[in-house]
């Protein structure tokens, strides 16, 4: 009884340690990584951890931000703009999400009265474009 009653602990133990999951929050308005912080602005929001778990994609003073999980190499990857064509607008960015490869961080847009727009950056070649309209990813 009591070996499989230990048995049992210890496959418990195991499989909570397995189904951890590191974690990036935001907290007046800093970025923390796994409770460590990392930006100390107080200007952070809406961070999102890459698939790969090793950047941190962030909105900052209406720019999307992208950054290692350890605090460094943090630079801007999309800044705002304003411009006559409504698909080339860029203020009010927000919703950040990072594709499922990682490659690329998709974000919303203020464009229309009744709709957002959807763009992509490739963090690659840090070019952005437009997709579509849309007010949700």
């Amino acid at each position: 009884m009591l070996k499989r009653f230990i048995t049992l602990l210890l496959t418990c133990i195991c499989l909570s340690s397995l189904a951890y999951a590191a974690q990036v929050t935001e907290k007046q308005g800093n970025i923390y990584y796994d409770n460590q912080q990392l930006t100390s602005s107080g200007k952070d929001s809406m961070a999102v951890l890459s698939p790969d778990d090793k950047q941190v994609v962030f909105v900052r003073d209406d720019a999307l931000w992208l950054m290692d999980v350890s605090g460094n190499n943090a630079h801007a990857i999309v800044v705002s703009a304003e411009n006559d064509d409504v698909k080339q607008h860029l203020t009010d960015l927000n919703n950040p999400r990072f594709s499922l490869d990682g490659k690329a961080v998709y974000f919303l847009s203020a464009a229309w009265a009744i709709s957002n727009a959807v763009h992509v950056v490739d963090l690659t070649t840090h070019k952005q474009h437009f997709v579509t309209d849309g007010n949700s990813l």
